[in-house]
């Protein structure tokens, strides 16, 4: 993340024109707008005039009434979302990484949130709250020395826009656990290799995908050629109708508890693996939280009653082998 302020024209499609939509109307807010503490969680409505095009922060995007961009896709490269340049030191974009509801990714790195905004952020999304929540916002943010006083929605990306850009036709190799023959359960410490091919694109947020050595050998992008998991026998994890060679990709933002971000694999209506390393946050977006090198997921409820997982993104192989 390229850390202090930056010149007028250095977001590439931002500048001047394109933060004056979405800063409109944060300056003179009324009291009324304000939760307690001062603390700003709510979408402004009304904007000024000269509101940029919204396709200067993402491709295929709207505004709101309330001068709000909404993204239903982002730019390849290395810059998905290509955000105006700060309005002032004071006046900063941000967002939320995973797991982390104590502090704001901007530009100038990480700013100390008010528990009272961490707690209506919390608070609002574990209850459901009307809007889209942190999990999908870029906020225009108030600040005083290295704390953020305030927040306002300036961006909001929708999941599968989130989803297609960061697996969208990836591939995610690794290892499953092993099913204990002549058991309902699966090992922790026997795993089979796996490789997973994950569609291009989704519209509803969930990312189908499918274990392409379910029922074949195929080769790995090391080259190595991967057993089929039905020639294991009695180990095979996928039997039955809840484990199978088709699974769904899905973001779980607070899935517990405020801000426990967990990414899932959903085998069926049923069952579902969890883990946090391989969340995209919105600052992942914007550079500033990457995902981890590797992703441990383990059965939502009780971890021997479905195969576990270790998985990271792989590039290249693919096709039958023996």
């Amino acid at each position: 993340m390229t850390r202090g302020r930056r010149s007028a024209g250095s977001q590439g499609g931002g500048g001047p024109a394109a933060g004056r939509g979405l800063r409109a109307g944060v300056a003179g807010l009324s009291a009324a707008a304000l939760g307690a503490a001062g603390v700003l969680l709510v979408p402004v409505t009304g904007s000024a005039a000269g509101d940029p095009a919204p396709t200067a922060v993402c491709p295929a995007a709207t505004t709101t009434a309330g001068g709000v961009v909404r993204c239903g896709a982002l730019f390849g490269g290395a810059r998905p979302l290509r955000l105006p340049a700060d309005p002032s030191v004071t006046s900063r974009y941000g967002a939320f990484r995973r797991g982390n509801g104590t502090h704001l990714s901007t530009r100038g790195g990480l700013l100390k949130v008010t528990g009272a905004i961490a707690e209506e952020i919390g608070r609002t999304t574990m209850a459901g709250g009307a809007g889209p929540g942190y999990a999908r916002t870029v906020y225009l943010a108030t600040v005083s020395g290295r704390t953020v006083t305030a927040l306002k929605p300036a961006v909001i990306i929708t999941e599968s826009a989130i989803m297609r850009r960061v697996f969208g036709g990836r591939v995610l190799e690794g290892r499953i656990g092993a099913r204990v023959p002549g058991t309902d359960t699966y090992s922790e410490t026997v795993m089979l290799p796996i490789r997973v091919q994950l569609a291009v694109a989704t519209r509803t947020g969930v990312l189908s995908g499918r274990i392409e050595n379910a029922s074949r050998a195929v080769r790995a992008a090391g080259g190595r050629c991967l057993p089929s998991l039905a020639k294991s026998g009695a180990r095979d994890p996928l039997t039955g109708r809840i484990f199978t060679p088709r699974i769904g990709l899905q973001r779980r933002p607070s899935m517990h508890l405020p801000f426990d971000d967990e990414l899932i694999v959903r085998w069926s209506t049923s069952a579902s693996d969890m883990g946090q390393a391989f969340y995209p946050s919105v600052a992942t977006l914007m550079g500033a939280d990457p995902l981890g090198r590797r992703w441990r997921a383990y059965i939502h409820g009780v971890p021997d009653l479905g195969p576990a997982l270790d998985l990271h993104l792989a590039f290249g192989g693919g096709g039958s082998c023996r």
